[in-house]
């Protein structure tokens, strides 16, 4: 398997800079919202947002990975009742093991999104049990130096109440990441390119399966491999017979 090469976790910025200013955060969540507009327009809840699980490349390009918690979801199913994910990033319905949706990625999104421009999830702490209640209790401290849409954003996003949180399509419209229609060419430009790129890999990928292919059928070939003694021996014949008086 082939796949891009990305610098790094979007963890490893939190551990170096610790913080974002609000422009470059504001770039990051734009491609998350399209990520898990993707997931969840085809029905999949990826149930393990978080720093570790965000990629991101030298000229900043976000990629999500890592489904190994991902579900997918049948036009039958509601609500679901498994515990996955990582507590720090849990919205309040999954650490109290209620029924949920995919609006708990969008309360991840908005756990990720605080910390990026905070430092600091809006809940912190060592203890597990601490943590559980200030999830489901506590209300989130919003810092003053951040802008009214992004403060709008993050409170549609770490609602506690499920059916009141921000989701699609009005997320993708919401003004802290609605594209302008510049950004909206330059996503195009970036997808068209991914798009050649990836067929491209594929296609040298086949070519070079091709290749390791028929150097094996060569090698393992008899007709090829082995020397043909009646041949030979049908030209020792010929130089005898040439050689005798």
């Amino acid at each position: 398997m082939i796949t891009e090469f990305a610098q790094g976790e979007l963890f490893e910025i939190l551990e170096d800079d610790r913080n974002l200013p609000e422009n470059e955060v504001r770039k990051i969540a734009q491609q998350l919202v399209h990520a898990l507009y993707y997931l969840h327009s085809h029905r999949i809840i990826h149930r393990d947002m978080k720093p570790q699980n965000i990629l991101i490349s030298a000229n900043g390009i976000v990629k999500l990975c890592d489904f190994g918690f991902a579900r997918s979801m049948s036009s039958n199913t509601i609500v679901l009742t498994s515990i996955k994910g990582t507590p720090l990033y849990m919205a309040p319905e999954l650490v109290q093991e209620l029924p949920y949706n995919h609006t708990v990625d969008l309360w991840s999104l908005g756990v990720i999104i605080y910390e990026l421009f905070v430092g600091t999830p809006p809940f912190y702490t060592n203890s597990i049990y601490t943590l559980i209640h200030l999830i489901v209790k506590d209300p989130v401290k919003f810092p003053e130096n951040m802008s009214p849409e992004f403060k709008s954003f993050l409170q549609g996003l770490l609602n506690k109440a499920p059916n009141e949180r921000l989701t699609w399509p009005e997320l993708l419209q919401h003004p802290f990441v609605m594209e302008t229609d510049q950004e909206k060419r330059d996503r195009k430009v970036r997808t068209e390119f991914y798009n050649n790129w990836a067929a491209g890999e594929h296609q040298a990928q086949g070519k070079q399966q091709e290749l390791e292919i028929f150097e094996i059928q060569e090698k393992t070939d008899p007709s090829k491999s082995a020397p043909n003694t009646n041949n030979d021996k049908k030209h020792s014949l010929k130089q005898n017979d040439i050689h005798i008086p």
